[in-house]
This record gives C-alpha cells, structure tokens and sequence, in this order.
C-alpha cells in the first residue's frame, strides 16, 4: 500500500491528474520530501504525522488542516475539546502554539506547505506535525526538523516525468512496479486512480 500511495502522490503533484499544468510545473512550489515520507523520531517520547485537508481556496484548505491536526492530537491524548469552539477560533488564525495552549492540547506543527489543484482553484494543505507518545505528554523531547523545505524526491519525479511525457506513457513508472498500468478516471465528479485491478482516491485510500 506504501508503494501505491507514493504513486499517488507523484501523480499528483507532477500534473498527471491535471494534465494541462504539466507545462506550469516548473513554476510551482516544489513539494517537500516530508509529505512523501514521514520523518523517523529520534526517540520514543513523541511521533510524527501527516495532515492532508482540502478547500475550495488556500484559507480553506489551511483552516481544515488545522481543524484536522488538532482533532487527531485531542484524540491520541485523551483531551476532551468542544470542535465548534476549536474550528471557530482556526477561522480567526492559526497560531498552532496559541491554539495548543488555549485548549490544552499537546501539539507542535513542524513544517506546513499548501497546493494548488491545477486550475480548479482549490487547494491542498500538507501539515508535518509532532505529539507526545503515551506517558510523555509534558516532557515529550521534540527533535529539531531542518528539512522542511527539502525536495529531492519531487525533484526526481519531476525529471522522471519529464522524461515520460514527451513518450505519452504512463505505464512505465517506475515506483508502480510489476508493470501495472495507471490510469486516471472522472466519477461522479471525483478523480480516482486506477493501479492495476484497483481503485483509490487521491488520498491514497482504496475504492472497495
């Protein structure tokens, strides 16, 4: 499933789903290799994860990025919080340190970079957070992240698509594997890929 998920990503944020913004890509904000492939902690007081919220604009997206990073760190720590007054105070900033001491929940948002959705003008919002494991919640020994800015990974999908458009085929991609054909469909308004016999969204999740 890794490997499919990684698929998705790269089709994603190279324009396969969107294919006339291929030739826009160079001036896009390269995707950083966080989103890509989570960070490993560098001891057992904290973890890392990976927020992806959409919208129908930047804010939006942002908003529910937010909204969804501190809805999982409420429920991994236990903390009891009213998600009408947390969504409300995120539509009037996202201050993450502000918001984590208000409503008392353990959460540090590392690296953060939104996507714009080809010319559709909605957006995608990545957030790289870090909270404390079970028994570590006010001593948690955060690692410094240097790398939020980092894209070699999308760097090579860009060059490795590059290569593969001027061939029209998009069966040949190399992270995919066992020469499964991947394919881009429109249903019922939603963008799902096919790989092979299968079916996911752009999130990485499969159609059963």
């Amino acid at each position: 499933m890794r490997k499919y998920f990684y698929v998705l990503y790269a089709l994603l944020v190279v324009g396969i789903l969107c294919p006339d913004t291929v030739a826009q890509n160079s001036s896009r904000t390269p995707v950083p290799d966080w989103v890509f492939e989570k960070p490993e902690p560098s001891n057992e007081t904290f973890f890392y994860f990976v927020v992806l919220e959409g919208g129908a604009t930047e804010k939006e997206a942002i908003n529910n990025a937010f909204t969804g990073a501190f809805r999982r760190a409420a429920y991994k720590s236990a903390v009891p919080v009213n998600f009408k007054e947390l969504k409300e105070a995120i539509s009037n900033g996202t201050n993450a340190e502000l918001l984590s001491q208000c409503f008392n929940i353990p959460l540090n948002i590392v690296c953060q970079t939104s996507s714009p959705i080809g010319r559709s003008g909605s957006w995608y919002h990545h957030l790289l957070c870090q909270i404390p494991e079970k028994g570590y919640a006010n001593n948690a020994q955060y690692d410094v992240f240097n790398d939020c800015d980092k894209h070699e990974i999308y760097d090579k999908i860009q060059k490795k698509w590059a290569a593969k458009s001027k061939e029209n085929d998009l069966e040949t991609l190399e992270e995919v594997g066992e020469n499964e054909s991947v394919t881009k469909i429109l249903h019922e308004g939603h963008i799902l890929i096919t790989i092979g016999d299968k079916v996911y969204t752009i999130q990485g999740q499969e159609v059963k």
